[in-house]
């Protein structure tokens, strides 16, 4: 099978490659292109051989998922400090003696 991906709104403009050197799009890649540049996708299968074809799309805001094992890392790590703050802040409020203020 060979499958192409070009950046554009209709047939005419989509001329922009989503690929590097224009080369054909693998199995099991992710590819993005803004949504307001508009994608057109060329699929066509090797001559006389069986082909299935089936392809998936999303629309939204991209995250790689490197960068976002990143994020909800750094999260984490900011919760267990607010916790461990909060813990010490109740454990010197508890060993306060009555009376003093601050």
């Amino acid at each position: 099978m060979n499958v192409f991906a070009y950046g554009g709104l209709d047939r005419e403009s989509a001329i922009l490659p989503v690929t590097d050197g224009n080369t054909a799009l693998e199995v099991g890649k992710t590819y993005t292109i803004a949504a307001s540049l508009g994608m057109f996708l060329i699929a066509y299968p090797n001559k006389d051989q069986l082909t299935d074809f089936e392809f998936e799309y999303k629309t939204g805001k991209f995250v790689e998922k490197d960068k976002m094992d990143f994020t909800v890392l750094i999260t984490l790590v900011c919760f267990a400090i607010a916790i461990v703050l909060m813990f010490y802040a109740i454990k010197y409020r508890m060993k306060k003696p009555k009376g003093t203020t601050g």
